[in-house]
């Protein structure tokens, strides 16, 4: 989320995607895990969400953020030093989830302030902290052989496997879990775009096969089986916003479109922080869990929807109007 800006349009339409999907599967969660919805469609919005959100695309935005920074490090030659690297990723990263992550976590209800920060949990802030740990990690690897990132990603992959989706547990000081548990997707995500040309060649020849496993998963929804399931949707929507041919064109010329692709993407961190920030709390109260329990169909929609605008406008209000705004959520 919280990236450098780069003209990559196939990353544009992936946050696009990944943050406006995020922000769905958030207000269906009362329905799909927090336990307030108890209505018939219960089980309907899991499967929905399993299919369209694995792992609630938290691998999508891990794997974006691994596939940009190789685009940056690479080809664009920037972090070849370590301090001012480390310096951009810090104010970046580490100070909004210093920063925004206490005051998220002092303002939901239900939350106990200092375990979570101490684990590294501040809410839905928890991302910007294992982000950071990926990024210091794969730059100090990289500059010391390749072999042992690729070595690295093998651990990961293994704790997912082992662990199965939901990567916020167990309670490890500072959160050092988290990094050990999404890793696998920021290096397969820097792999990607580091043979982008082999990736998608290998794409177009079996992409029917990536996407009937990807379905197969989709329908099993075993825990264990998280990573396949992710990766195969992960390499079908990059593959198709690099496939788009015509279409890619037509949306090239589209100004309006573009312009909202563009506003979308650039507050990105903004959405992310307000719209979790919002539901969690409207949704706490216990006089509400009747109205939720009997507006299954309207109410999680127009959370979607009212919620999301709503995030979108106080981030580009901010991030237009104060110096504060811009440097927590640009």
């Amino acid at each position: 989320m919280n990236q450098s800006k780069t003209t990559l349009q196939d990353v544009l339409l992936l946050r696009c995607l990944a943050v406006i999907s995020l922000v769905a599967w958030h207000s269906y969660c009362s329905y799909i895990c927090w336990g307030y919805g108890n209505s018939p469609l219960d089980g309907v919005y899991c499967k929905i969400f399993s299919f369209l959100t694995p792992d609630a695309n938290m691998p999508l935005f891990t794997f974006m953020a691994g596939y940009l920074f190789c685009f940056l490090l690479r080809k664009k030659q920037k972090y070849q030093e370590f301090k001012p690297f480390l310096k951009n990723k810090i104010h970046r990263l580490l100070v909004p989830f210093m920063v925004l992550g206490a005051l998220t976590n002092l303002t939901e209800v239900n939350r106990n302030f200092l375990p979570e920060m101490f684990y590294g949990k501040p809410s839905h802030l928890w991302y910007c902290l294992m982000l950071f740990y990926c990024y210091i990690v794969c730059w100090l690897i990289e500059k010391r052989g390749q072999k042992y990132n690729i070595v690295a990603m093998c651990v990961s992959v293994a704790v997912v496997i082992a662990k199965g989706k939901g990567g916020l547990s167990p309670n490890v000081p500072f959160g050092l879990f988290l990094p050990l548990y999404y890793y696998c997707y920021f290096y397969i995500g820097y792999l990607v775009f580091q043979y982008k040309e082999n990736f998608l060649r290998l794409m177009k020849k079996y992409w029917i096969a990536v996407f009937l496993c990807y379905v197969a998963f989709s329908i099993l929804d075993k825990s264990h089986l998280i990573l396949i399931h992710s990766l195969s949707y992960i390499f079908l929507l990059l593959f198709a916003f690099n496939s788009g041919g015509a279409n890619s064109v037509k949306l090239s010329q589209d100004k309006l479109l573009t312009i909202v692709i563009n506003s979308i993407a650039k507050c990105s961190m903004g959405i992310y922080v307000f719209h979790q920030w919002i539901i969690w709390n409207i949704t706490r109260p216990e006089f509400l869990h009747n109205f939720i329990h009997e507006r299954y169909i309207i109410f999680p929609l127009l959370c979607w929807i009212l919620i999301f605008m709503l995030s979108w406008l106080m981030t580009h209000l901010l991030t237009k109007y104060t110096r504060v705004g811009r440097y927590l959520l640009l």
